[in-house]
């Protein structure tokens, strides 16, 4: 009877699903999208060559057809940086053109991917008496049927006949990524799939230890002391080796990455993509740890004598705050700032370092080399009025009654944000370490070149957006 029952069931189930109709056959799947092409190189060049061409001939309405509606232009001349957005950008650039020109383009680097390219190369720009040599940024997108350059920066400027003196780097910088052995990795140093990083727009890569200079690979096992803005913190162990690519990207990348424009793109497809742009100065080499210690700012080998380190303190109010915004007022370069600012339509008749839309810090490092005190003013946002002044003074005397005596006046575009003094290379003179600072997170030192601080950018993250 058992037996007799369940095939009778077995009958009448098989009679049902013969009855009912056979579902539609599912459609075949989508081809997957082709990786869109990157930016074509004639194209690029073709731009360059006619910003090039715009300048030398004295064409204005040329020049400025090249740009995007949406721009961020940093223009740095000797010690002053100024941020401008289009309209800042083109009217600053119109009084240039009141002059001949003569500008000049070598050692061009293109990294170019779907959405946009990166050109980076030496400019040497003269006029009348000035000339000055530095290396330039643009970031190059498509706008409607063309191209237009959407970020334009001089990275750095050169007086030409100025001292002037570089530094290698002095220290390796840490971070919750590890520390970083080299900022300028060979693409042959790296093997494996290109992954996301830690962080946004971050992307990384395995390391192919054997194709590592013998001096790199030489790390593997070491210890290094890690250091804090207050002194040693802990000691870790280089475990193995990982290649991060940092960039920020321009906006309209951003919005085609997550499927405004059509299809949205996967995470390895975006790591990929990011790898690209972030070629060359947002490549590093790091120096994975096997333990680390929060707060960790930059690191050195535990085999040498660790340094005596002095925080950076801000500034209390009283007679040493008052007498370094006196002492930073009358500085020559705070003078050429404040024209600026009285020519400026929001500008008053005070100091421009004293309008409440200013940042103004002040810090103090007591180290038994020597007391320094650090003062920084900026102007925030994005307008045509841009000032900034960095000052750093020797304190002699006591707090009631302070002496400064002025060692360096700067200007770069940020307010600097030091983190403390030590003297690394034993010279007998302070290093201050800063950062992560700006929109490129540049990290770095000050210091003494000549008889003036200068500042060293060690570590930065390439910035193709457009802030304003």
């Amino acid at each position: 009877m058992r037996t007799s029952r369940v095939a009778l069931i077995s009958i009448a189930l098989f009679a049902c699903k013969r009855e009912q109709p056979a579902p539609p056959a599912a459609p075949p799947p989508a081809p997957a999208r082709a990786a869109p092409a990157p930016l074509a190189e004639a194209p690029v060049k073709a731009v360059l060559d006619e910003w090039l061409a715009a300048q030398n001939a004295g064409s204005f309405e040329r020049y400025q057809k090249l740009y995007a509606a949406r721009f961020q232009g940093v223009r740095r001349s000797g010690p002053r940086t100024v941020r401008l957005d289009r309209a800042g950008w083109v009217a600053d650039r119109k009084r240039m053109f009141g002059k001949p020109m003569t500008v000049e383009l070598a050692e061009l680097e293109l990294v170019r991917n779907a959405t946009m390219a990166r050109a980076q190369f030496q400019q040497t720009w003269a006029s009348g008496n000035y000339k000055d040599v530095g290396r330039k940024q643009m970031v190059i997108v498509r706008e409607g049927e063309g191209l237009r350059i959407a970020r334009e920066e001089l990275l750095e400027s050169r007086i030409v006949g100025a001292d002037h003196r570089d530094l290698s780097d002095a220290l390796m910088i840490a971070d919750d990524t590890g520390v970083v052995l080299s900022t300028t990795p060979d693409e042959g140093w790296s093997k494996g799939a290109i992954r996301a990083g830690k962080g946004d727009f971050t992307s990384v890569r395995s390391v192919d230890v054997g194709a590592l200079p013998a001096a790199l690979a030489g790390w593997h096992e070491r210890k290094v002391r890690l250091m804090g803005q207050r002194g040693p913190l802990c000691e870790g162990t280089v475990s193995g080796f990982s290649m991060i690519g940092r960039v920020t990207p321009h906006f309209g990348a951003v919005q085609e990455w997550q499927g405004t424009n059509g299809e949205k793109w996967s995470p390895d497809r975006i790591a990929a993509e990011l790898w690209t742009e972030s070629a060359g100065d947002g490549r590093l080499l790091v120096g994975d740890l096997a333990n680390k210690c929060a707060g960790a700012l930059w690191a050195f080998d535990a085999e040498k004598t660790t340094p005596v380190v002095a925080a950076a303190d801000k500034l209390s109010p009283g007679p040493l705050l008052d007498a370094s915004l006196r002492a930073l007022r009358r500085l020559p370069l705070h003078a050429e700032i404040q024209k600026t600012w009285l020519a400026f339509p929001e500008g008053d008749k005070g100091p421009w370092s004293a309008s409440p839309n200013v940042a103004t810090v002040a810090w103090r490092f007591d180290h038994p080399r020597a007391t320094l005190v650090m003062v920084s003013s900026a102007w925030g946002g994005c307008s045509e009025f841009g000032g900034d002044l960095t000052a750093i003074f020797r304190l002699n005397g006591g707090e009631a009654s302070p002496k400064l005596t002025l060692l360096s006046a700067m200007s770069y575009g940020d307010v600097a944000a030091p983190l403390s003094a030590f003297d690394l290379d034993g010279d007998g003179n302070l290093e201050i370490l800063f950062g992560p600072e700006g929109l490129r997170q540049e990290r770095g030192l000050y210091q003494l070149s000549g008889d003036a601080y200068d500042r060293f950018v060690l570590t930065l993250q390439p910035y193709h957006d457009c802030p304003c």
